[in-house]
């Protein structure tokens, strides 16, 4: 069995970072075998030139591109932080947003700010599973750190000033069912191994990607001390595919 590390020194799926981990694939996640559809070129036709993937959106595209993206996994995350004398209470909201292709996907994000501070909950009512939206003059967050990003496109869009987003009416079918209707993580645990063959051992692994198979459980959480005498919970989540090889995740900090 595979024993991995996972948590904010290395981190081997965004997705792991949930309260509980589903014994079943979530239905806006796929593996390759589902892929399919039209080409891009024949789909984007009647969308205009100015359409773009996801992929390609950039400080540079955001001038004059547009892209038509699928809410997913839509949640409000609860975490706490010292602002001079004073712990914090603070929520933002973050999603997974897919567009043409499966593959391309990256996180969405409103986050925590003094002035409004129910403004991941006012996202939550905004951004509902499955809802499509148009994006133009797409803002990045700033402070997200690619390094605990699994997305294959690393940006995290700003769902809030000076994005514009406007949503897009399931009535106008050929642009609302334009975006893939959920997303594909193709490593599985045979990638997972060769990954971290190539790169030594999984503690010298800097890389944060996406990986899927079926989770059997987790153990329950114990407290770990690091030196610097900070405590974190500490569980381990265990994956098999369907050749019954196993990966034992170590989970740290508030992924478990």
């Amino acid at each position: 069995m595979l024993h991995i590390g996972l948590g904010r020194t290395a981190s081997v799926a965004a997705r792991l970072c949930q309260p509980k981990f589903p014994s079943v694939a979530p239905h806006w996640l796929r593996s390759d075998r589902f892929r399919g559809g039209h080409t891009l070129s024949a789909r984007m036709s009647f969308l205009g030139k100015n359409v773009d993937t996801l992929k390609n959106m950039n400080s540079t595209t955001s001038k004059y591109a547009k892209w038509f993206v699928r809410i997913i996994h839509p949640k409000v995350i609860d975490y706490t932080f010292r602002s001079r004398s004073e712990v914090v209470n603070a929520q933002k909201f973050e999603c997974l947003l897919v567009s043409q292709d499966e593959a391309q996907y990256m996180f969405g994000s409103v986050p925590f700010v003094f002035a409004d501070r129910e403004a991941a909950k006012k996202a939550f009512s905004r951004f509902i599973e499955d809802h499509v939206f148009e994006i133009t003059t797409p803002a990045f967050d700033s402070k997200a750190r690619p390094e605990y990003n699994g997305c294959p496109v690393k940006p995290v869009l700003l769902l809030s000033t000076p994005t514009t987003i406007t949503k897009v009416p399931p009535a106008n079918m050929e642009i609302f069912n334009y975006p893939a209707k959920g997303i594909t993580v193709s490593i599985d645990i045979t990638d997972l191994v060769r990954i971290l063959k190539d790169s030594g051992s999984a503690k010298s692994l800097n890389k944060t990607f996406d990986f899927h198979r079926k989770f059997l459980g987790n153990t329950i959480v114990t407290p770990a001390e690091k030196k610097a005498g900070v405590r974190r919970r500490v569980s381990e989540a265990t994956f098999v595919d369907e050749n019954g090889s196993k990966v034992l995740v170590s989970v740290l900090g508030h992924c478990y």
